[in-house]
Parts: C-alpha cells; sequence; structure tokens
C-alpha cells in the first residue's frame, strides 16, 4: 500500500470524526500491531503482517466447504462495546476467487469454536457470501447470498460490517449484501479467517461507535 493513500485515507477519517462528534474511531493499518492481532506460521498456512498489511495463506486442500479444521484464524479484540451499535470496515486483496478456498471477516469472536463470520467464495454464477454462526464448536446459523465481482484475480474489497442492536448487515463494495436479525453480539473479538487454498491481504481496519 502506497503511502500516499494511507494518508489519504486517515485524513479522511478525521474529518469523518469531526462531523460526527459523538462517534468514536479507531484505525489499524498494520504499520504496527495495535491491538495484538495474532500471528504464526504453521504447515497448514499463515497470518503475518508484512510490509503494512496483515497477510492470510492458507495450504490446505478444500475437500469440503464443511471443513473448519481447515481455518486459518488471526483475531484481536476490538476497542469498542459490543452491546452497543458499531461499524466494522476493512479493504482486502485477494489473490484469487475459485473453488480452491474461501476468506472471510470474523466478528463476535470469543475462540476458535465460538463466533460469526462472513466468508467469500467461488458461487455458481459469479462469488457468493456465506454466513456462519458456530456456537461450542457447531454450526448452529448458516445464509448464503450471490456476489457480483468484476474481476477474480487480485480481487479488491471494501467490506463494512453494520451491528445495529440485534441487526448485522453485511456489505461489499457498497453494496447491502446480507441482513441477519436476531443476531446478538456477546464479544468485542473480530479477525480474518481464511478457509481452504487462498491467498488474502487485509489493510485499513476501522472501528466506529
Amino acid at each position: 500500500m502506497i503511502n500516499m493513500k494511507r494518508i489519504l485515507f486517515i485524513c479522511s477519517l478525521l474529518i469523518c470524526s469531526s462531523i460526527t462528534k459523538a462517534e468514536t474511531s479507531a484505525l489499524e493499518t498494520f504499520d504496527a500491531n495495535l491491538y495484538g492481532w495474532l500471528e504464526f506460521v504453521k504447515n497448514d498456512g499463515s497470518a503475518i503482517i508484512k510490509d503494512g498489511v496483515m497477510k492470510l495463506e492458507g495450504k490446505v486442500d478444500l475437500s469440503s466447504f464443511f471443513t473448519p479444521s481447515s481455518n486459518i484464524i488471526t483475531s484481536c479484540y476490538a476497542p469498542i462495546n459490543p452491546r452497543e451499535n458499531f461499524i466494522y470496515k476493512c479493504d482486502a486483496i485477494a489473490k484469487r476467487i475459485n473453488d480452491a478456498g474461501y476468506f472471510g471477516l470474523i466478528f463476535d469472536y470469543m475462540d476458535d469454536y465460538n463466533y460469526s463470520v462472513f466468508f467469500i467464495g467461488k458461487g455458481d454464477k459469479n462469488a457468493e457470501v456465506i454466513y456462519n454462526r458456530v456456537v461450542d464448536g457447531e454450526l448452529v446459523g448458516m445464509r448464503s447470498a450471490d456476489l457480483k465481482l468484476k474481476q477474480k484475480r487480485k480481487a479488491e474489497f471494501h467490506f463494512e460490517i453494520r451491528a445495529l442492536h440485534d441487526k448485522v448487515v453485511f456489505n461489499c463494495n457498497e453494496m447491502q449484501v446480507m441482513e441477519i436479525r436476531y443476531c446478538p453480539i456477546r464479544c468485542s473479538g473480530i479477525g480474518f479467517c481464511v478457509r481452504g487454498k487462498q491467498s488474502v491481504d487485509f489493510d485499513n481496519v476501522v472501528f466506529i461507535q
């Protein structure tokens, strides 16, 4: 990510903060590890901060989407109150959208067995978003929706998760993709995930409350 782009991004965030003084904002650009993101390198994948981005890579063949053992997860605790409304934004660049793997944004993360996630992967038509809610290691909620992409190689994304009371809205590239109702959030843990063979760079994480 070039420095000028980062400067403009920070300036726009400051302007938005000054306009909406009732809100507080926090920014993670991965020039450092401000919020204690988990970093690791293993045989099946890695999550490391390098060159100003969080890089996630999964190396395990995906025999089925329902193979959570292949998850590569990094997480942190956001400076938000999960019982109040909040917005969680980030940018991402995926190496390629295909059948080999998925990647996703995690929220309400307590541990690897209790969380909610919006996955992005190849769909029947173009691409798709899959919502999963996991409790005690069991899948207790799932929904899917189509997602139209202009390109599948080095695909760029701007994601936004809005938590509004017991409702969660997922936006991708300025378009609403999915709305989940009756989705109470218990924890401020958020993160990123790769399932199967996929490589994604995440950057410009913003928390607004």
